[in-house]
């Protein structure tokens, strides 16, 4: 199979032992839930792991445990046998120890995301893992950090269009790329659901940032933009 957008995860877990693919449990339910936001399908994605099998512990039931660099090493062969087959054209590392495990980094993913990085010659992004987000009490700030991610690869290698993403994802697209209209009608169409509560909570970031992010590109046109959808 061949995809544009392959994502690297840690290694199976318990579930993904039972059933026989990755991302099957509630961390596969929130990727699912990503891949939504940016318009996209399983389909249309790769999804693999950096870790090719489930590490041992003791008396193992359900318990996992994170992947050593031996285990990492031992399965990068056949990972970089997939990339060679799928040939995407970017690669998305979900969480620490697949950044770990492609970049050989022990950066934590605060220091790694927010720049490109490369594997065999392949754009690499490293954001937060799903299960990450999934332990977060207020959530809104770290989806915040992995949409940001996302955008950034969709909007470089143009994998959706902007008109397909969700009012959250719509949010993030930087005034100045070709869809900007387009994320500015899906903004103004989701003023009243949940696009709602994330411009209230990002229009002190984006005002912060406003002056740094690609020449300009988040301007006054969507601050405006924010203040009127939080006037709803």
């Amino acid at each position: 199979p061949q995809a544009d957008f392959m994502l690297v995860g840690e290694d199976p877990g318990f579930q993904e032992e039972q059933k026989r693919g990755p991302f099957v449990g509630p961390a596969g339910e929130k990727l699912n839930q990503i891949l939504k936001a940016m318009g996209l399908s399983r389909e249309r994605v790769y999804i693999s792991n950096v870790c090719k099998f489930r590490p041992a512990t003791r008396n193992q039931t359900t318990n996992n445990r994170k992947p050593s660099r031996e285990e990492m090493a031992t399965s990068l062969p056949f990972l970089k046998a997939e990339i060679d087959v799928v040939k995407p054209r970017v690669i998305v590392a979900l969480g620490g120890s697949a950044a770990q495990g492609l970049l050989g980094s022990d950066k934590p993913v605060g220091q790694l995301r927010g720049s490109w990085h490369q594997f065999q010659g392949i754009p690499l992004r490293v954001t937060y893992h799903p299960s990450y987000l999934l332990r977060q009490e207020d959530g809104l700030g770290e989806k915040r950090k992995v949409w940001e991610d996302m955008i950034f690869v969709m909007e470089r290698y143009h994998l959706a269009s902007c008109s397909s993403l969700s009012p959250e994802m719509a949010m993030f697209t930087p005034i100045g790329s070709k869809d900007s209209r387009a994320c500015s009608s899906s903004l103004a169409a989701a003023a009243k659901n949940e696009a709602l509560i994330t411009c209230r909570s990002t229009m002190a970031v984006l005002q912060d940032k406003k002056n740094s992010y690609h020449g300009k590109k988040y301007t006054k046109h969507i601050l405006n933009i924010c203040k009127i959808l939080c006037m709803y």
